[in-house]
């Protein structure tokens, strides 16, 4: 789309590094890494790389399918569900944890 960048955690801080060279052209996400080198830090994907990954997967998986959301859409995982599915043309399947 042509709107501004996604942060997916509501209220996460932002750093420094945010807004010092401003947003690579077609940031579609922000999204907090899982902190595996130290404390979590804020990445920026573009569109064409959340629809790279998504196309990728359709292709070793034989075609795309109909995807079931498992994991927080605030994750990397959950948010690629819903990519692959929008990709794909279809609606994921929600779990319902409650």
């Amino acid at each position: 789309g042509s709107g501004p960048a996604v942060r997916p955690v509501l209220g996460a801080p932002a750093t420094s590094h945010d807004h010092d060279h401003g947003p690579p052209g077609g940031l579609a996400l922000v999204v907090a890494t899982s902190g595996s080198s130290g404390a979590p830090k804020q990445t920026m994907l573009t569109a064409d790389a959340l629809t790279a990954s998504a196309d990728a997967t359709h292709e070793v998986l034989g075609g795309p399918g109909r995807w079931l959301l498992a994991l927080p859409v605030d994750h990397i995982a959950g948010v690629q569900v819903l990519i692959r599915s929008l990709r794909a043309g279809t609606t994921p399947v929600a779990l319902d944890v409650e």
